[in-house]
């Protein structure tokens, strides 16, 4: 979760500095809490009209001043692993509350990499139909490449598939599990056909994928069931950073341009 703070031009932040009662819990409860509620609860338009007139609404909804970066242990694992001296990785992004002069810093580190990692390959796996890349909608309404991105850990971490089948990427290939038990083998292609389900090994030994619980491997996230293919191959490293080097950079504009401060913290 990315956020601003310290802005004094916030419309919210009068409301955000004022204690009205506590919570179950101890914690103190705030006017905007309150305004927050009656928003979801009764429709209270009072939320919106705050939000409208911010400056710092980016994403121009109602508490558009926050915004969720997804599977960010992959862009800092990528840094450990090719910028290991980036200022970037000086901070602990489970909770981190930047300065104007750290957001400052790590937006000249930020147009550094980005000019550099068109340059890298990232292990993946592409999902194919007849032929053509999966695409899925991007924020900006754009389509782009839909891929399984290698985390950058040892670690295996199968994290896609089904009840019966679940997969992960590494960086040599594609692994496997059925009813959570490792398949002794890396693939590099997998496919559907003819209601079946194969995989090519790294070794080009052909696999064949049996029903478990009467259920066949899914990778698709258009459509489990269609004969479609999973790919490993390397990506641009700028593809696989793209998402988060663009969320950072928006948020990281708008901190520059009101001189002001950004929380980064875990969603639990």
């Amino acid at each position: 979760m990315l956020d601003t703070y310290n802005a004094s031009l916030r419309r919210c932040r009068p409301y955000q500095e004022k204690v009205v009662d506590s919570f179950d819990n101890g914690r103190l409860k705030l006017a905007w809490d309150v305004i927050k509620e009656r928003y979801f609860l009764q429709n209270d338009p009072m939320l919106e009209e705050i939000c409208s007139g911010c400056p710092l609404n980016i994403y121009n909804i109602q508490q558009g001043c926050q915004g969720e970066i997804y599977n960010l242990n992959i862009f800092l694992n990528f840094l450990k692993i090719y910028f290991p001296e980036s200022p970037i990785l000086r901070h602990d992004f489970t909770n981190v509350k930047l300065s104007f002069e750290q957001i400052h810093e790590i937006q000249q580190d930020l147009e550094n990499i980005s000019a550099q990692v068109k340059k890298i390959k990232w292990p993946a796996a592409s999902v194919y139909y007849e032929g053509n890349p999966v695409t899925m909608p991007a924020k900006d309404g754009k389509e782009e490449i839909f891929f399984y991105p290698w985390p950058g850990a040892e670690e295996k971490f199968f994290l896609y598939g089904n009840d019966a089948y679940r997969f992960c990427v590494t960086k040599e290939g594609i692994s496997a599990e059925r009813s959570l038990v490792e398949i002794p083998h890396s693939f590099k292609h997998l496919w559907k056909k003819e209601g079946k389900t194969f995989g090519k090994t790294v070794k080009d030994e052909i696999f064949v994928f049996e029903e478990e619980m009467g259920i066949l491997p899914s990778w698709d996230p258009v459509d489990p069931a269609r004969e479609s293919e999973l790919i490993f191959q390397e990506l641009n490293g700028y593809i696989v950073l793209r998402y988060f080097i663009d969320t950072f950079k928006v948020f990281f504009n708008i901190a520059i341009k009101h001189y002001i401060g950004l929380t980064v913290s875990e969603i639990i």
